[in-house]
Formats: C-alpha cells, structure tokens, sequence
C-alpha cells in the first residue's frame, strides 16, 4: 500500500439520518479502492456511529449543509480534499494512478476543483492532458458535488452557510 499523502484525504459527506448508508458505501469502498493513500473521513451529525476503522467528523451546525461542511474542512489537515457524497457508491475498481495523477495536476496548476466524474463532460481540451479538461466558467454544472479533488480554500470560498448540497 502507497504511504499516506501528507496533500489530500478523503471526506464523505453525510448526517446521521443517513447512516444507514455508511456500511454499504465502506464495504464498496475498501473492495474497490483498497490501496487508496490517503486518509478517510466521514462527515456526520452527532449521534449515530460509523462502521469499525472510520474516522468520523462532527458538526452540530445540523441541517445547514454548508455550516457543517465548512466545519469538516477546518478540522482536515491536508491542502485537498477528495469530496464524496454517502451516496456515491464506488461500483468498480478505483485506478489510484489516475487519482494521483489529477492530484498532481490539481496541485501544480493550483485547480480548484479536478472532478473525478466526467458529468457533463468538459468543454475544452487541454495540450499534452488525456485525462483532464476544461470547463467553460459559464457552464452548467461547471461545479457539484459529484466526487471531486478540491483545493479547500477555493470550495471555502464557494459555500455559503445555510445552502444545501442542491443549491451548491
């Protein structure tokens, strides 16, 4: 297993009324990216409890979906954050060389957001890049909260306490 990046960690985003999606999204999660380096975090309430080796964050902001994210970010030490949905269930092997390439690109390029799922695609090709375009900065959808690797200054900036992951 790789060593853990000192740059990025995973964040998974929830709340306690949803935990019951955290042993399915785990148990995919290990099975398909069990060589991934870096360190795991979920985002949850207050109350319910997370599978066996997770490490859990929390927030008493509630329901205020932005208030508690920003929370989860102060409390990660890391420049970058893959940001993943409880939802997001991971349905095949995870290729981590393509993960470490776009965080390098993310860093070398101080991107804000290096989206991992092509939905809607991007609009612009980049020179001498195979894996990574461009979106046009009016685009639809340019950003979401599909899994993606952020810079956490640049998502600090884009939240705005008392919006939920939709209007995100």
């Amino acid at each position: 297993m790789p060593s853990r990046s000192v740059n990025c960690a995973v964040l998974v985003l929830s709340c306690d009324p949803y935990s019951d999606l955290w042993t399915p999204f785990f148990t995919l999660f290990r099975k398909y990216w069990a060589d991934c380096p870096f360190s795991v975090f979920l985002g949850a309430g207050l109350i319910a409890q997370p599978p066996n080796g997770v490490n859990i964050l929390r927030s008493s902001a509630g329901r205020d979906w932005s208030q508690c994210l920003l929370d989860y970010l102060a409390a990660i030490d890391t420049d970058y954050v893959l940001l993943m949905l409880d939802d997001f269930f991971i349905r095949r092997r995870v290729d981590t060389e393509k993960i470490l390439h776009c965080l390098k690109f993310a860093e070398a390029k101080q991107a804000a957001q290096v989206r991992l799922v092509a939905r809607p695609g991007p609009q612009v090709r980049l020179r001498d890049e195979n894996l990574i375009g461009a979106c046009d900065p009016r685009a639809r959808y340019r950003v979401c909260a599909k899994a993606a690797i952020w810079r956490k200054d640049a998502l600090r900036n884009l939240l705005v306490p008392g919006e939920n992951a939709w209007e995100f």
